[in-house]
Protein backbone atom coordinates (compact mmCIF):
# COMPACT_ATOMS: atom_id res chain seq x y z
CA UNK A 1 0.00 0.00 0.00
CA UNK A 2 2.53 2.91 0.28
CA UNK A 3 4.17 5.13 -2.23
CA UNK A 4 6.67 7.46 -0.62
CA UNK A 5 9.97 8.04 -2.36
CA UNK A 6 12.02 8.70 0.74
CA UNK A 7 11.93 8.40 4.49
CA UNK A 8 12.13 11.87 6.05
CA UNK A 9 11.50 13.22 9.54
CA UNK A 10 8.63 15.60 10.20
CA UNK A 11 9.66 18.82 11.93
CA UNK A 12 6.92 20.45 14.04
CA UNK A 13 6.46 24.16 13.58
CA UNK A 14 8.40 26.21 16.08
CA UNK A 15 6.38 28.58 18.29
CA UNK A 16 6.54 32.26 17.48
CA UNK A 17 9.60 33.93 18.94
CA UNK A 18 8.84 35.61 22.22
CA UNK A 19 9.10 39.37 22.31
CA UNK A 20 12.11 40.84 24.08
CA UNK A 21 10.80 42.20 27.36
CA UNK A 22 13.14 45.21 27.04
CA UNK A 23 12.05 46.25 23.53
CA UNK A 24 9.68 48.95 24.76
CA UNK A 25 11.39 49.67 28.06
CA UNK A 26 13.02 53.07 28.62
CA UNK A 27 16.09 52.75 30.84
CA UNK A 28 16.87 55.50 33.35
CA UNK A 29 20.58 55.40 32.60
CA UNK A 30 23.18 53.83 30.35
CA UNK A 31 24.41 51.81 33.32
CA UNK A 32 20.98 50.24 33.78
CA UNK A 33 20.78 49.37 30.08
CA UNK A 34 24.22 47.75 30.16
CA UNK A 35 23.31 45.52 33.08
CA UNK A 36 19.97 44.32 31.69
CA UNK A 37 19.80 40.53 31.23
CA UNK A 38 20.86 39.58 27.72
CA UNK A 39 23.03 42.62 27.06
CA UNK A 40 26.73 42.32 26.31
CA UNK A 41 27.78 43.81 29.66
CA UNK A 42 25.03 42.13 31.66
CA UNK A 43 25.89 41.11 35.20
CA UNK A 44 23.01 38.60 35.19
CA UNK A 45 22.96 35.42 33.08
CA UNK A 46 20.96 35.60 29.88
CA UNK A 47 17.84 33.45 29.65
CA UNK A 48 18.71 29.93 28.45
CA UNK A 49 18.09 29.21 24.79
CA UNK A 50 14.95 27.21 24.25
CA UNK A 51 15.34 23.75 22.81
CA UNK A 52 13.93 23.03 19.39
CA UNK A 53 11.01 20.68 19.15
CA UNK A 54 12.14 17.13 18.38
CA UNK A 55 11.62 15.75 14.89
CA UNK A 56 8.97 13.09 14.42
CA UNK A 57 9.98 9.98 12.49
CA UNK A 58 6.97 8.13 11.01
CA UNK A 59 6.69 4.57 12.25
CA UNK A 60 4.53 1.61 11.17
CA UNK A 61 2.78 1.10 14.52
CA UNK A 62 -0.94 1.04 13.76
CA UNK A 63 -3.70 1.16 16.36
CA UNK A 64 -4.68 -2.50 16.52
CA UNK A 65 -1.21 -4.00 16.03
CA UNK A 66 -0.35 -7.25 17.82
CA UNK A 67 2.79 -9.35 17.64
CA UNK A 68 2.86 -12.33 15.29
CA UNK A 69 5.26 -14.19 17.59
CA UNK A 70 4.22 -15.56 21.01
CA UNK A 71 5.53 -13.48 23.90
CA UNK A 72 7.11 -16.61 25.38
CA UNK A 73 9.56 -16.54 22.45
CA UNK A 74 9.99 -12.75 22.37
CA UNK A 75 10.84 -12.33 26.05
CA UNK A 76 14.30 -11.81 27.48
CA UNK A 77 15.49 -14.70 29.64
CA UNK A 78 15.37 -12.71 32.89
CA UNK A 79 11.97 -11.05 32.46
CA UNK A 80 8.63 -12.30 31.18
CA UNK A 81 5.57 -10.42 29.91
CA UNK A 82 2.57 -9.37 31.96
CA UNK A 83 -0.70 -7.89 30.76
CA UNK A 84 0.10 -4.37 31.95
CA UNK A 85 3.86 -4.61 31.47
CA UNK A 86 4.41 -3.45 35.05
CA UNK A 87 4.58 -6.75 36.89
CA UNK A 88 7.51 -9.07 37.49
CA UNK A 89 7.20 -11.16 34.36
CA UNK A 90 4.93 -13.95 35.50
CA UNK A 91 3.03 -14.28 32.17
CA UNK A 92 -0.23 -13.95 34.11
CA UNK A 93 -3.20 -12.62 32.13
CA UNK A 94 -1.04 -11.77 29.10
CA UNK A 95 -2.36 -12.60 25.63
CA UNK A 96 -0.19 -15.06 23.73
CA UNK A 97 0.20 -12.38 21.02
CA UNK A 98 0.42 -9.13 23.03
CA UNK A 99 -0.51 -5.71 21.71
CA UNK A 100 2.03 -3.07 20.76
CA UNK A 101 1.25 -1.18 23.99
CA UNK A 102 2.18 -4.20 26.12
CA UNK A 103 5.41 -4.71 24.16
CA UNK A 104 6.36 -1.04 24.60
CA UNK A 105 5.70 -1.21 28.34
CA UNK A 106 7.76 -4.39 28.54
CA UNK A 107 10.76 -2.76 26.83
CA UNK A 108 10.51 0.32 29.05
CA UNK A 109 10.42 -1.88 32.12
CA UNK A 110 13.37 -3.98 30.99
CA UNK A 111 15.45 -0.85 30.29
CA UNK A 112 14.55 0.95 33.51
CA UNK A 113 18.03 0.51 35.05
CA UNK A 114 19.86 1.98 32.04
CA UNK A 115 17.24 4.44 30.80
CA UNK A 116 19.26 7.36 32.19
CA UNK A 117 22.10 6.43 29.82
CA UNK A 118 19.92 6.52 26.70
CA UNK A 119 19.96 9.69 24.62
CA UNK A 120 17.18 10.52 22.20
CA UNK A 121 17.09 13.15 19.41
CA UNK A 122 20.82 12.62 18.89
CA UNK A 123 22.53 12.14 15.53
CA UNK A 124 25.80 10.26 15.29
CA UNK A 125 27.90 12.16 12.76
CA UNK A 126 31.12 10.16 12.83
CA UNK A 127 32.54 6.93 14.26
CA UNK A 128 36.28 6.35 13.92
CA UNK A 129 38.70 3.77 15.27
CA UNK A 130 41.72 4.84 17.27
CA UNK A 131 44.61 2.38 17.17
CA UNK A 132 47.81 2.47 19.23
CA UNK A 133 50.74 4.19 17.46
CA UNK A 134 53.28 1.87 15.72
CA UNK A 135 55.96 2.40 18.35
CA UNK A 136 53.54 1.31 21.09
CA UNK A 137 52.54 -1.78 19.12
CA UNK A 138 56.21 -2.74 18.61
CA UNK A 139 56.97 -2.26 22.29
CA UNK A 140 54.16 -4.60 23.22
CA UNK A 141 54.80 -7.23 20.55
CA UNK A 142 55.25 -10.73 21.88
CA UNK A 143 53.24 -10.05 24.99
CA UNK A 144 49.63 -9.37 25.76
CA UNK A 145 49.02 -5.70 25.06
CA UNK A 146 47.45 -3.63 27.78
CA UNK A 147 46.41 -1.02 25.21
CA UNK A 148 43.09 -1.71 23.50
CA UNK A 149 41.53 -0.10 20.45
CA UNK A 150 39.25 2.80 21.22
CA UNK A 151 36.37 4.31 19.27
CA UNK A 152 35.78 8.03 18.89
CA UNK A 153 32.10 8.90 18.48
CA UNK A 154 30.96 12.36 17.44
CA UNK A 155 27.31 13.27 17.87
CA UNK A 156 24.98 16.26 17.71
CA UNK A 157 21.97 16.96 19.89
CA UNK A 158 19.22 17.80 17.38
CA UNK A 159 17.35 19.92 19.94
CA UNK A 160 20.22 22.18 21.01
CA UNK A 161 22.73 21.70 18.14
CA UNK A 162 25.37 20.96 20.79
CA UNK A 163 28.15 18.63 19.58
CA UNK A 164 29.90 15.98 21.65
CA UNK A 165 33.01 13.86 21.12
CA UNK A 166 33.35 10.77 23.30
CA UNK A 167 35.57 7.68 23.43
CA UNK A 168 34.29 4.14 23.93
CA UNK A 169 35.77 0.64 24.12
CA UNK A 170 33.22 -0.78 21.69
CA UNK A 171 30.49 0.34 19.29
CA UNK A 172 27.35 -1.52 18.26
CA UNK A 173 25.52 -0.33 15.12
CA UNK A 174 21.83 -1.32 15.17
CA UNK A 175 20.18 0.89 12.58
CA UNK A 176 17.23 -1.32 11.68
CA UNK A 177 16.09 -2.16 8.16
CA UNK A 178 13.15 -1.88 5.79
CA UNK A 179 12.40 1.59 7.14
CA UNK A 180 11.99 3.31 3.77
CA UNK A 181 8.75 2.63 1.84
CA UNK A 182 9.07 0.66 -1.39
CA UNK A 183 7.37 1.50 -4.68
CA UNK A 184 6.70 -1.52 -6.93
CA UNK A 185 8.73 -1.19 -10.13
CA UNK A 186 6.57 -3.58 -12.19
CA UNK A 187 4.00 -0.87 -12.87
CA UNK A 188 5.69 2.53 -13.38
CA UNK A 189 2.29 4.14 -13.95
CA UNK A 190 1.69 3.85 -10.19
CA UNK A 191 4.40 6.40 -9.41
CA UNK A 192 2.94 8.92 -11.86
CA UNK A 193 -0.55 8.41 -10.46
CA UNK A 194 0.66 8.81 -6.88
CA UNK A 195 2.43 12.06 -7.77
CA UNK A 196 -0.71 13.41 -9.45
CA UNK A 197 -3.07 12.25 -6.69
CA UNK A 198 -1.28 12.45 -3.32
CA UNK A 199 -2.86 10.38 -0.58
CA UNK A 200 -4.93 8.08 -2.81
CA UNK A 201 -2.24 5.40 -2.66
CA UNK A 202 -0.68 4.89 0.75
CA UNK A 203 1.85 2.58 2.35
CA UNK A 204 1.27 0.26 5.27
CA UNK A 205 3.69 2.45 7.22
CA UNK A 206 1.12 5.25 7.28
CA UNK A 207 -1.82 2.97 8.13
CA UNK A 208 -3.39 3.62 11.53
CA UNK A 209 -7.05 2.49 11.57
CA UNK A 210 -9.45 0.74 9.17
CA UNK A 211 -12.09 3.44 9.56
CA UNK A 212 -10.31 5.61 6.97
CA UNK A 213 -11.24 3.00 4.31
CA UNK A 214 -14.90 2.54 5.23
CA UNK A 215 -17.05 2.00 2.11
CA UNK A 216 -14.09 2.37 -0.29
CA UNK A 217 -12.76 -0.05 -2.89
CA UNK A 218 -9.36 -1.17 -1.65
CA UNK A 219 -6.45 -3.16 -3.05
CA UNK A 220 -3.63 -4.31 -0.77
CA UNK A 221 -0.34 -5.05 -2.53
CA UNK A 222 1.66 -7.76 -0.79
CA UNK A 223 0.79 -10.80 1.29
CA UNK A 224 3.36 -10.53 4.06
CA UNK A 225 2.36 -10.51 7.75
CA UNK A 226 1.61 -6.77 7.82
CA UNK A 227 -0.28 -6.80 4.51
CA UNK A 228 -2.52 -9.68 5.53
CA UNK A 229 -3.16 -8.26 8.99
CA UNK A 230 -4.13 -4.88 7.57
CA UNK A 231 -6.24 -6.53 4.85
CA UNK A 232 -8.12 -8.44 7.54
CA UNK A 233 -8.94 -5.21 9.37
CA UNK A 234 -9.88 -3.15 6.30
CA UNK A 235 -12.00 -5.89 4.72
CA UNK A 236 -14.43 -5.61 7.63
CA UNK A 237 -15.38 -2.03 6.67
CA UNK A 238 -14.49 -1.46 2.98
CA UNK A 239 -16.55 -2.22 -0.11
CA UNK A 240 -16.41 -5.92 -0.99
CA UNK A 241 -14.35 -7.51 -2.23
CA UNK A 242 -11.04 -6.22 -0.92
CA UNK A 243 -8.39 -7.28 -3.46
CA UNK A 244 -4.99 -8.63 -2.44
CA UNK A 245 -2.23 -8.61 -5.06
CA UNK A 246 0.16 -11.43 -4.15
CA UNK A 247 3.14 -13.04 -5.85
CA UNK A 248 2.55 -16.40 -4.18
CA UNK A 249 -0.43 -18.36 -2.93
CA UNK A 250 -1.85 -17.56 0.51
CA UNK A 251 -2.00 -20.56 2.89
CA UNK A 252 -5.45 -22.12 3.13
CA UNK A 253 -5.90 -21.46 6.85
CA UNK A 254 -4.94 -17.78 6.36
CA UNK A 255 -7.25 -17.49 3.35
CA UNK A 256 -10.14 -18.92 5.40
CA UNK A 257 -9.43 -16.44 8.20
CA UNK A 258 -9.40 -13.53 5.73
CA UNK A 259 -12.62 -14.61 4.06
CA UNK A 260 -11.12 -15.22 0.62
CA UNK A 261 -13.89 -15.97 -1.86
CA UNK A 262 -16.40 -13.85 0.03
CA UNK A 263 -15.20 -10.43 1.15
CA UNK A 264 -11.61 -10.86 -0.07
CA UNK A 265 -10.27 -11.70 -3.55
CA UNK A 266 -6.64 -12.70 -4.27
CA UNK A 267 -5.03 -11.85 -7.64
CA UNK A 268 -1.49 -12.01 -9.03
CA UNK A 269 1.14 -9.26 -9.23
CA UNK A 270 0.26 -5.93 -10.85
CA UNK A 271 1.61 -5.63 -14.38
CA UNK A 272 -0.15 -2.45 -15.52
CA UNK A 273 -1.87 0.35 -13.63
CA UNK A 274 -4.60 1.64 -15.95
CA UNK A 275 -5.90 4.97 -14.65
CA UNK A 276 -8.52 5.60 -17.35
CA UNK A 277 -9.93 2.07 -17.52
CA UNK A 278 -11.85 -0.22 -15.19
CA UNK A 279 -11.30 -3.95 -15.05
CA UNK A 280 -13.49 -6.73 -13.82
Amino acid sequence: MELQRHHSPIYPEEPAEEKDEYDDYEFDSDEEACTAPGSGACSLPAAPRKEKRPAIFPNPMYEDLHTNIPHTLMRYSDLGFTADGKGKGTHEDCEIFPSRQVVQEYLLQYARDVRHLVRFSTQVTDVSLQTPPPETQEANSGQQSLIRDKWTVRSTNLLTDASHTETYDAVVVASGHYSAPYIPSAAPEISAFAAAHPGVISHSKTYRTASAFAGKRVMVVGSGPSGLDIASQISAVCASPLIISARSAIPEDTAAHLGVGDKVRVVGPITHFLVDEKGG
